[in-house]
């Protein structure tokens, strides 16, 4: 199992788990075998990253590579783009966790 970013997607793919719009409203089941079509339709719907089986994600591989010194600098990266929301909102913690993890990703891909 691993998380895929959508523009990494190809034909053949098995989902892991089932993918659901911003509403709940599930698109595919898991265990969908992915088509041309299928991918189509999750990028119109806006989903990103989908759960697919058997891949090994380089997220997973490069976390363990990730410092504290790293994550702090995305952090502060990332600063004035939370100061107007409430950090103690379940939602806003996850959505900043994410973007976190999503700019240390890129800064450690720029270094490759």
């Amino acid at each position: 199992m691993a998380i895929i970013s959508i523009d990494r997607l190809q034909i053949g793919m098995v989902l892991d788990s089932e993918v659901c719009d911003r509403t709940g409203r599930v698109l595919l089941k898991s265990g969908c075998e992915l088509q041309e079509w299928h991918i189509g339709k999750l990028s119109s719907a806006g989903v990103e990253e989908v759960d697919i089986a058997g891949e090994v994600s380089s997220d997973e591989q490069n976390d363990q590579k990730i410092t504290p010194e790293m994550m702090q600098q995305s952090i502060d990266a990332l600063e004035t783009a939370f100061t107007l929301v409430d950090k103690n909102w379940d939602v806003m913690k996850e959505l900043h966790r994410v973007a976190v993890l999503s700019d240390v990703h890129k800064k450690m891909e720029g270094d490759c």
